[in-house]
């Protein structure tokens, strides 16, 4: 019935008008991943900024020279980086037995005070960024154990991985690049009307709005100032990081001590710190 020819021949498939799209992944159903910029992306067009004195900003430099002590309310900064920087209760100097709800160690890093009693109320402070201005701070809790919903829920599930300006993240820190219009808002016990308990808005993104208490001691250090286009407070151009010059700037600055009327480098130190002590206890 069938000739060779029939099983040597080979079979012509009918052609199927298949549309030209339908392996094809269309363009709307792609997605992009954009990872976060550096922090040298984000500083393109800022250079380091300094105070009126041309020297780096320092924390408490900021809260002494530009901002008002205004007891009870908010207290509001006529120049530098920040546009508020309020420090809810007294301060003091650093101490096992002081009563402070916060203190200063150095001049670059404010510890907010946690208190499990009644009797005391817990530390709480409002940074607001100054436009034209970016600020790198690192925020640091301290007990992994205190506050567990807080950060259970409000500390994991963002870092450095997506979201722009976050520059570190580990289990008790995030150190983050803010801009103007940026803002941190702590209240360690929600003890203090009108200051939100955790809130950090960055690089114009709100990433952290906690209804937690966070009831865990907490240090704000500050890591650099930068002005678009350079700008200063008529002071010198320098400044900026002051993590990535610190080895530099010590050199210096033990140069420039030795030479000064023979006053050690401990009898300086301990004149700084009695400063420090003497204008907190004064506000």
């Amino acid at each position: 019935m069938f000739g060779i020819d029939s099983f040597n021949s080979t079979p012509v498939l009918p052609l199927l008008n298949m549309p030209s799209h339908s392996f094809t992944l269309k363009s709307e159903n792609k997605k992009t991943f954009n990872a976060p910029q550096t922090q040298e992306e984000l500083l393109t067009g800022y250079s380091p900024a300094t105070d009126s004195d041309g020297s780096p900003y320092t924390l408490f430099g900021i809260m002494d020279n530009y901002c008002e002590d205004n007891v009870g309310g908010n207290e509001a900064c006529s120049a530098g980086p920040f546009t508020q920087f309020t420090i809810r209760g007294t301060g003091g100097i650093e101490s096992e037995h002081s009563d402070a709800r916060w203190y200063f160690q150095g001049f670059n890093t404010l510890v907010l005070k946690d208190y499990d009693n009644e009797s005391k109320k817990s530390g709480a402070v409002e940074i607001d960024i100054r436009n034209g201005y970016q600020v790198k701070l690192q925020i640091e809790l301290t007990n992994s154990n205190h506050g567990k919903d807080f950060k259970e829920d409000h500390w994991g599930g963002w870092g450095t991985n997506d979201t722009d300006g976050v520059l570190g993240k580990t289990e008790l820190t995030t150190t983050v690049l803010m801009k103007g219009g940026d803002k941190l808002s702590i209240d360690i016990d929600d003890e203090w009307g009108g200051t939100t308990k955790f809130y950090l808005k960055v690089q114009g993104n709100s990433i952290v709005s906690s209804d937690e208490l966070v009831n865990d001691q907490v240090k704000i250090t500050l890591l650099g100032v930068w002005a678009e286009g350079g700008a200063t407070d008529n002071g010198g151009n320098t400044g900026g990081d002051n993590t990535d010059d610190s080895t530099e700037d010590s050199t210096e600055d033990d140069t420039a001590t030795d030479s000064q009327d023979g006053l050690g480098m401990g009898t300086i130190a301990l004149l700084g710190i009695a400063v420090v002590g003497a204008v907190i206890l004064l506000r």
